[in-house]
């Protein structure tokens, strides 16, 4: 019986998208089109929100998700291979600055859904790469694969 989970606040993304698209829902909202959720007694769902929107997803997924030619389908048995960092006395620190900088975009967008939150978006991505322990180099690489597949887009 899974229907108490729709109550609950959850993560939420669609099936099919040219590009990630997390995003954190409040309890008792429901969708009415095709999409996927995820619930969490463990883990903060604004942390989870930030990784699955982080460049290091959109790379990871890209090398194992299914390919529509111009995005993905963002099925579940594939989403249960990204690796997700666990929470740790180390990283804790890291983790709710992150989770902080999630809060901060959903307040600056319901205040104005079109308001410019990438300066706070590449502040969660630099986080993300400290908590993955990337080096510059491999940060380098997962930018440039970014940066690639936005230029493709361009007309």
């Amino acid at each position: 019986a899974y229907y108490p989970e729709f109550e609950k606040e959850k993560l939420v993304w669609k099936a099919i998208g040219l590009e990630p698209a997390f995003a954190l829902v409040k309890p008792n909202i429901f969708n009415n089109d095709k999409a996927n959720l995820l619930t969490s007694n463990s883990v903060s769902l604004e942390y989870l929100c930030a990784l699955l929107n982080s460049n290091i997803f959109r790379f990871q997924f890209k090398n194992i998700g299914i390919n529509m030619g111009k995005g993905f389908e963002y099925k579940i048995q594939f989403m249960n291979h990204i690796a997700i960092p666990p929470i740790t006395a180390q990283n804790s620190s890291l983790v709710n600055n992150i989770e902080v900088l999630v809060n901060q975009i959903i307040t600056t967008k319901q205040d104005n859904p079109k308001s410019d939150t990438s300066k706070l978006e590449r502040q969660i991505d630099e986080r993300v790469y400290q908590l993955y322990g990337h080096a510059e180099k491999e940060i380098d690489i997962v930018e440039g694969s970014v940066k690639e597949k936005t230029r493709k887009k361009t007309p």
